[in-house]
């Protein structure tokens, strides 16, 4: 039931999406037929990056001219990895409805840009969405090898598939061949199979193909920027931006309630739980910088932006910390192994550069399984009514986030209605030479990469998109002039 609900939820907030961004190029390549297509391919492959695989992927749903076939099954295919990572981490029947539950709620948590930069487009998300089915597939196949003895020629298939997808999930399908038998080793005394060997390098060659491909090398040569810089980038998208919030107070919750329960000496425990409550005084703090509370200032040199560093390095080693005395304690490693997957998919990109919002997804996927996991444990652990109240105040702020993301695609979504109708009438007319007056976006949180959002620091880029918009709908030599206005004077 859970599950169908959030595919419902999911149809009518794609059924507002429009095209943005790298869609109208992929778009426009489609258009050109085949040839054309395979043309646009092959020229990214060698001057942009080597995600073959995803790109054709992405083409394949503007093959029929519109985005329906895409809108309907993306919800499915999102509920379909949440069925998937349930069935790797869980046991019972009981514990893959409380697993699946959390991952829908997880995945409504996520505020506006983090969406509209990525599941809620095309072409990002056939790069870091789409890719989580074979990921996780995968997976299953690598644990039921593990479990069975047996091997599973399916395996090296899924295996390099999965690292040709892109280079964040092609690294995370490696941690998982490399880690998950290795945990078990370590646990339980037995040698990885040569079979897991074999698929290590089944994984390993597939990942090659993304990150050896000629236009990764051009790409990383003019947009590489420094270690230090790329580094608070990705530190700072995971942990200080709005459209995180909930999530960043349920990874704290998890990591607190480890930090409450595991059974440590008295001194120990008494530096945990001061451990626990700087965790929650920080997520106070680092909420209030975030929303601009109280005038609190973090972008300004002084002691508001040092306390903000000092706490954005705590939570990191908290991070790194928990799941280490999970897996020290309970004797299980799981927790550690999706902590380093996760935190491993994202600081991996301090090589190369760190672009906004989009490079998340994998990273939030493998963190939605630690916090899942930590549910799992309380569900068992303590009497269901307090588990129950959690979840449902849980539930309650994220319909409520996903509320706000649904009226700012629907307020996008009528102005690039009324701009389409303007569009049309200005064609008709022949009036090619007249200006094309334009709705701007009403809502920059849910906006993402659409062409008419010119902001100042990505002027170029969204220049970029505004000449494909004209473009995708005959008007190329249009003067066109944005601006703000009331739908009730339409």
């Amino acid at each position: 039931m859970a599950l169908g609900l959030f595919v419902v939820l999911q149809w009518m907030l794609y059924a507002l999406v429009i095209m943005q961004g790298d869609d109208f190029w992929y778009a426009s390549s489609v258009a050109q037929g085949i040839p054309g297509f395979l043309r646009f391919l092959a020229r990214h492959y060698v001057r942009a990056n080597g995600r073959l695989l995803v790109h054709a992927l992405a083409g394949l749903f503007f093959w029929d001219g519109t985005m329906i076939i895409w809108k309907i099954i993306t919800p499915i295919f999102i509920a379909g990895v949440f069925v998937l990572i349930a069935k790797c981490f869980t046991g019972t029947k009981r514990q893959f409805q409380v697993m699946l539950a959390a991952l829908c709620l997880l995945y409504l948590s996520l505020g506006g840009e983090v969406v509209a930069y990525g599941p809620l487009s095309v072409t990002t998300s056939a790069n870091y969405l789409f890719p989580a089915l074979i990921v996780y597939l995968d997976v299953i196949l690598l644990l039921r090898m593990d479990s069975t003895g047996k091997p599973k020629g399916l395996l090296l298939l899924t295996g390099f598939l999965a690292g040709a997808t892109m280079e964040q999930w092609g690294m995370i399908v490696l941690g998982y061949a490399v880690l998950l038998p290795l945990s078990r080793w370590i646990a339980e005394k037995k040698k990885p199979r040569l079979f897991a060997i074999a698929h290590i390098t089944a994984v390993a060659l597939g990942l090659l193909t993304v990150v050896l491909a000629p236009g990764n090398f051009v790409r990383m040569g003019s947009s590489v920027r420094p270690l230090p810089e790329n580094f608070v980038a990705a530190t700072t998208m995971l942990m200080n931006i709005p459209a995180l919030w909930l999530f960043q107070l349920l990874l704290t919750a998890a990591l607190c309630y480890w930090l409450f329960t595991l059974q440590v000496k008295k001194g120990l425990r008494a530096l945990h739980t001061i451990q626990a409550l700087l965790l929650i005084l920080g997520w106070g703090f680092n909420f209030c910088c975030m929303f601009r509370l109280f005038g609190l200032d973090f972008e300004r040199p002084g002691l508001v932006h040092s306390l903000f560093q000092i706490y954005d390095l705590f939570y990191l080693a908290s991070l790194c910390y928990v799941p280490l005395a999970i897996w020290l304690k309970k004797k299980n490693p799981m927790y550690l192994v999706q902590m380093i997957i996760g935190l491993g998919a994202l600081y991996m990109l301090i090589a190369a550069s760190v672009s906004p919002y989009r490079p998340l997804l994998p990273t939030l996927f493998v963190e939605f399984v630690f916090i899942g996991l930590t549910a799992l444990d309380w569900f068992a652990r303590e009497k269901k009514t307090k588990f129950s109240l959690f979840a449902a105040i849980s539930a309650v702020f994220a319909f409520t986030v996903f509320g706000m993301n649904f009226s700012g695609f629907y307020q996008n979504a009528r102005a690039e209605n009324i701009n389409l109708a303007r569009i049309d009438e200005y064609r008709k007319a022949g009036k090619l030479e007249e200006e094309l007056v334009l709705l701007a976006v009403p809502r920059l949180d849910t906006a993402g990469y659409l062409c008419n959002l010119l902001e100042k620091d990505s002027f170029d880029l969204q220049l970029a998109y505004l000449r494909a918009y004209q473009g995708a709908h005959g008007i190329e030599d249009a003067s066109i002039r944005f601006v703000s206005e009331l739908f009730e004077e339409e």
